[in-house]
């Protein structure tokens, strides 16, 4: 929109950082400083109506440890109702400072009949660097992750491992200080599933 900023959104986990800002001995701090996907996914009401929106979903980088996703199908209507979730390590000890993009990808469920497949959509997300440093909480053994979070958990509802959130570890570092996953590539199939996640 010519370069005019629109809306802007602070997370809950660097909000605290804010009033720094006005210290006249301030030193730079990162506050979100990664790099964000936009991308659509489609939603399902309680009524099973679906609808497309577009999504915003971006680690905090250097500024906590976590991700955000936004609805910013519409953003001069944003507003905190279109908050889709914050995820951090307060959440799951496992998650560090995501740096790079996060995917979203439709995946197809499992137990459902051939005849009427049933799909949900996640961001997929690489537990980052630094999950081993205290940020709040940390992880006792500096194990990455790459984790599947839903986007149609209710806003107001907590993160349940299981049931809107998945984590998939991978072989425990020779030591914390070498613990780094990045974001994953996915393959897809040919209808769009994702079938491979892949991370370095």
């Amino acid at each position: 929109s010519d370069g005019k900023e629109l809306f802007a959104y602070l997370p809950r986990a660097v909000a605290t950082k804010a009033p720094l800002l006005a210290l006249p001995d301030y030193t730079h701090l990162p506050f979100v400083d990664a790099t964000p996907a936009v991308e659509e996914a489609q939603f399902t009401a309680d009524d099973g109506a679906t609808t497309w929106k577009t999504v915003l979903a971006s680690g905090m980088g250097g500024g906590a440890q976590g991700i955000f996703a936004l609805d910013v199908t519409d953003p001069d209507a944003f507003d905190r109702s279109k908050v889709l979730f914050e995820f951090t390590d307060q959440d799951d000890v496992d998650m560090g400072n995501v740096i790079g993009q996060p995917k979203l990808v439709r995946i197809k469920q499992a137990g459902a009949a051939a005849s009427a497949p049933q799909y949900r959509w996640y961001v997929a997300v690489s537990s980052g660097y630094n999950n081993y440093q205290a940020d709040g909480a940390a992880s006792s053994d500096g194990r990455q992750a790459l984790f599947l979070l839903s986007l149609d958990k209710p806003a107001g509802s907590a993160w349940a491992e299981g049931t809107n959130y998945y984590k998939m570890k991978v072989a425990a570092p020779s030591s914390t200080r070498a613990a780094a996953l990045a974001n994953p590539g996915v393959a897809k199939d040919v209808f769009g599933n994702a079938v491979l996640f892949y991370a370095g």
